[in-house]
């Protein structure tokens, strides 16, 4: 039998602590909570399409229409893309790892663009790893006369060429004054948007979060809200500003990452390479008096 769709995209979050927590704390996602983790988390372009239409039919109003809008636009922004265009080439990014050099090439449809993939790969005689990642760039090849940008639009892809996303560029504008929840904005929204949830980090635990890259990094928190959270104040433990332990401006170097992404980990999970950096920074934390970690957390945590 198969389980209820909020628990399902619950279980889309790569975090398993934000799920932990979900669930023993009783969390409900609202309607527009379930749109967003079913556009965000979605492992690949049709799952999303697929989660998007069976959330349809328990939405009322405004979020109901709201969602039918983004099934409408996701499949037209892919018809739309792959259409052939006069004028227009098909720029072919590809990266086999996360630390790999971007190959680039230059093919005359989308259909050949996807072809290059698997010739590339007999071309260099490797096999394709799961965290390989493309990228399809739609560009008007300009002749001159005038200025204006080439870019059309942008597919990313994932291993053997599953389709993660496909946006066109300038489709989706914000209506005036959106505040980021409004869903008049087709699917502008759905794909920025970012609510709070139980805090399940705090002040000096060790984190780890994946890029789309499929990198996966290491931090500490530095800092936590009181009660829920949108995104998590990390300070990357691969930064300079760590790394030469120049603690002086140690909050320069923090990033925001989406609360979804962030798994918290023991210190002894660290890699050997990050773990005496964890302790100097977590020690450096503990011994900044309350009033001035304040004052930090205040100024940066927000922004």
């Amino acid at each position: 039998m198969q389980k209820p769709i909020e628990e399902r995209l619950i279980e889309l979050f790569p975090s398993q602590s934000l799920r932990s927590v979900i669930k023993s704390s009783g969390y409900r996602l609202s309607g527009m909570q379930l749109i967003t983790a079913a556009y965000q988390y979605a492992p690949d372009y049709y799952t999303r399409l697929a989660l998007l239409e069976e959330l349809i039919p328990g939405l009322d109003g405004e979020l109901h229409a709201y969602c039918e809008r983004l099934v409408e636009g996701q499949k037209s922004n892919l018809a739309e893309f792959t259409k052939a265009c006069p004028g227009v080439v098909f720029e072919l990014m590809i990266k086999t790892a996360p630390d790999a050099y971007e190959e680039r090439y230059l093919a005359s449809s989308y259909e050949a663009a996807l072809a290059l993939i698997p010739k590339f790969y007999e071309e260099y005689e490797c096999d394709e790893t799961d965290s390989a990642r493309y990228e399809i760039t739609k560009r008007r090849v300009l002749d001159g006369s005038d200025f204006s940008e080439d870019e059309l639009g942008s597919m990313e892809l994932l291993k053997g060429g599953r389709i993660l996303s496909v946006d066109l560029e300038g489709r989706y504008r914000e209506a005036e004054g959106c505040d980021g929840l409004c869903n008049n904005c087709e699917n502008g929204c759905a794909k920025y948007a970012v609510f709070h949830f139980p805090v399940f980090v705090r002040t000096g635990d060790a984190v780890s979060f994946t890029e789309y890259s499929g990198k996966k990094r290491f931090g500490i928190i530095g800092g936590t809200a009181d009660d829920e959270c949108d995104y998590a104040y990390v300070l990357p433990l691969d930064s300079s500003v760590i790394l030469c332990r120049d603690f002086e401006n140690l909050f320069d170097c923090h990033e925001h990452i989406p609360v979804p992404l962030v798994e918290r980990i023991e210190a002894d999970e660290l890699p050997d390479e990050y773990r005496e950096s964890y302790i100097a920074v977590k020690n450096y934390l503990d011994s900044m008096d309350t009033p001035n970690r304040s004052e930090h957390i205040a100024q940066f945590v927000l922004q």
